[in-house]
């Protein structure tokens, strides 16, 4: 057990919530709400891109090797049973059928681009970061598999709320953050589970690049249009 890589379990997400929360409220009185989503993602990749590299610099020692693997991230689907293929694989692509059908024909093509963009940074990251490092780190800091499951998956729940209170519009908050905290954290749930008994990235990677692609995205971009044009 390491105590250092406990204290990283523990800390990191928290800080890294106070840091993009900072950064985007300084930032919050000279960009408008639609702009402040550059701010608000550079300091989020930039930390937890940070963090991988802290950690595996720091911190990643003994038999598991560095953070990020091969073994890890190769494209797989072994091992996965029913329930993981389904959220894997079916309903992602479900939702986002269902979301293009109702709300994608509406937006611009370029900002559907943007989107398919984003999707493929922050798929990725995000669960290199809540899943991948900080599975890692809570290992290697001694907690129990429950303990990793269930604290990874609130951290991951409440870092939205810096996203839903910058970025939407202020008549939408209420509702977004019911659903954006209670939908996350179920999602965190499923995919720290995926992971934990697979030690295979790719599923999750893929259905969060979608997801994000094909309904996250297109949600945010007509919840807002109405305030803020995007034609």
């Amino acid at each position: 057990m390491n105590p250092k890589s406990r204290t990283f379990f523990l800390a990191a997400p928290l800080l890294l919530i106070a840091t993009v929360f900072c950064v985007t409220w300084a930032f919050s009185f000279l960009l408008p709400p639609l702009f402040l989503a550059i701010p608000l993602l550079l300091a989020y990749y930039g930390f937890i891109w940070g963090s991988v590299a802290l950690y595996q610099r720091r911190l990643a020692k003994g038999e598991d090797g560095p953070v990020l693997k091969y073994a890890e991230l190769r494209p797989s689907y072994a091992r996965l049973t029913a329930w993981m293929l389904a959220w894997t694989i079916a309903y992602p692509l479900l939702a986002g059928a269902v979301v293009a059908v109702r709300i994608m024909w509406s937006l611009p093509a370029g900002f559907i681009a943007l989107g398919v963009l984003f999707a493929l940074v922050n798929g990725p990251s995000e669960e290199i970061f809540w899943r991948l490092l900080l599975e890692r780190a809570g290992r290697d800091g001694g907690l129990s598999t429950s303990r990793r499951l269930w604290y990874a998956s609130t951290v991951f729940s409440a870092w939205h709320f810096v996203f839903v209170v910058f970025l939407l519009p202020a008549g939408a908050v209420a509702m977004a953050l019911v659903l954006t905290l209670g939908s996350t954290f179920v999602a965190g749930l499923l995919w720290m589970r995926v992971y934990q008994k697979t030690a295979n990235m790719f599923p999750n990677i893929l259905s969060h690049t979608v997801l994000n692609a094909l309904v996250i995205w297109p949600s945010v971009a007509f919840t807002v249009q109405d305030l803020m044009p995007l034609h």
